[in-house]
């Protein structure tokens, strides 16, 4: 267990590559670091209360033309009272929750750099990579005080498949419903998807100073290690 200087840690890669398991040990490995996942808040963020407001458009008027109602929205039970969920992405998730979840990351990523903690934030996808957005976000104000690293996790194809069909096996029917990307049946077809959508040579990316983490082999103790040594010191001490 350790203390490093407040830093800015980045994760892009595909997909079932290791990122949300290496950043949660790396989280417990260093005292001082916040682990920022966007999709719990982002599925939070996609939900709306049953409640009207009187100014607006009922919520079933408002998505009529989405494909939610009446089979992809479930009315469940929270601390903020009866809430409806949607359990497929749809036009909704775009419009409300898809840039804006990042917008939320960015400012919780700010705030806990002030407080001195190492933030490691996930995921950046490809498109984000070769759109410039991540380069954006890297130079964003709030940021410039601070080192920042990027980490690229990839493995290969194989591995992915397997690892993406048993991450599939132990959602629920309505999470695999709402996080199902990629054709899990079918190997090539599976290749294809992943290399169009989450490559592990995303354009744009060389132009970041980043380290690759490729977990196809390596022992994730020493995966977690490597990451460890160029959050402390950057690119030039790294194994």
């Amino acid at each position: 267990m350790k203390v490093l200087e407040p830093c800015l840690v980045v994760f892009t890669g595909m997909a079932a590559a290791g990122k949300s398991t290496i950043g949660k040990e790396i989280a417990r490995q260093i005292l001082n670091a916040v682990y920022f996942d966007r999709d719990p808040g982002m599925w939070a963020m996609l939900c709306v209360p049953t409640e009207d407001a009187p100014t607006l458009p009922t919520f079933a008027v408002y998505v009529q033309e989405d494909g939610l109602l009446p089979d992809n929205v479930k009315e469940v039970q929270t601390f903020m009272g009866s809430i409806l969920k949607p359990t497929k992405r749809t036009g909704l998730y775009k419009r409300h929750v898809s840039k804006q979840s990042y917008l939320v990351m960015a400012a919780y990523a700010a705030e806990f750099l002030k407080l001195g903690k190492v933030v490691i934030v996930e995921p950046f996808l490809q498109r984000m990579i070769e759109d410039g957005t991540l380069k954006r976000f890297l130079e964003l104000p709030d940021f410039s005080d601070f080192p920042k690293r990027v980490i690229h996790f990839v493995a290969d194809m194989n591995t992915l498949f397997e690892r993406n069909r048993a991450r599939m096996a132990e959602y629920g029917e309505d999470e695999r419903s709402a996080r199902s990307m990629f054709s899990l049946d079918n190997r090539e077809v599976f290749a294809k998807e992943m290399e169009a959508t989450h490559s592990g040579k995303p354009k744009g990316l060389d132009e970041i100073p980043h380290l690759v983490c490729d977990t196809t082999e390596r022992p994730i103790g020493k995966c977690i290690l490597k990451c460890i040594q160029y959050i402390k010191h950057g690119q030039d001490e790294v194994i």
